[in-house]
């Protein structure tokens, strides 16, 4: 989740630093900038199927205890390596845009995936899809540091045999995201100089 924040933080950098070469800064910009965002997003995503599927799909897919039938392990690092970088370059655009369904793709993502490298090593005793459920939680809390991600996975599974892992994961990803750096919301304010309380101590 941190290097998520780290991620978007570089490259909102990246735009800035764009920004003061060429200084003309007009409203029109903005909207040409999304465009040709939502373009580059189009012309990657739209020719695949696999990139047209619907998020809830997505998550119900990964989240499944049964093997993968929509997606294939392949599927899901390819949906991870756009999405990741996708998502990054559009949370930090001058448009409002939502940050709690990609990041649990992207999370369950990271999860599915290494659940699926531990079934592999050891066997069908491994459930991948309970490391989906921690995964997109454990990333979802490290963006946004809420610990009441824990809380709408239970909600949207509809099932607590997850519970521990999923609140140790979330409560680690929290603690070591604020070691690192701040919040998503945090971090975007910051850098749009947007008027906030500081800490108070």
């Amino acid at each position: 989740g941190a290097a998520f924040v780290a991620c978007v933080h570089s490259m909102y950098l990246l735009r800035q630093r764009y920004n003061r070469r060429f200084p003309t800064h007009t409203v029109a910009q903005r909207f040409i900038l999304v465009a040709l965002v939502a373009a580059l997003a189009a012309i990657i995503q739209y020719p695949v199927h696999l990139f047209r599927l619907d998020p809830r799909e997505a998550i119900n897919e990964l989240f499944s205890a049964d093997a993968l039938t929509v997606l294939s392990s392949r599927d899901v690092a390819l949906l991870l390596l756009v999405r990741f970088p996708l998502v990054a370059i559009c949370i930090g655009l001058p448009i409002p845009a939502g940050l709690f369904i990609p990041c649990f793709v992207i999370g369950s993502c990271f999860g599915r995936l290494y659940g699926e490298l531990l079934q592999h090593v050891f066997g069908s005793t491994i459930v991948p899809g309970g490391y989906a459920v921690v995964g997109a939680a454990a990333f979802t809390a490290g963006v946004t540091r809420a610990l009441s991600c824990a809380v709408i996975i239970f909600e949207v599974t509809g099932q607590l045999h997850h519970m521990v892992p999923t609140l140790i994961a979330v409560l680690l990803a929290v603690i070591v995201g604020n070691v690192i750096n701040r919040p998503i919301y945090d971090t975007l304010v910051i850098m749009k100089d947007l008027p906030y309380m500081p800490h108070m101590r």
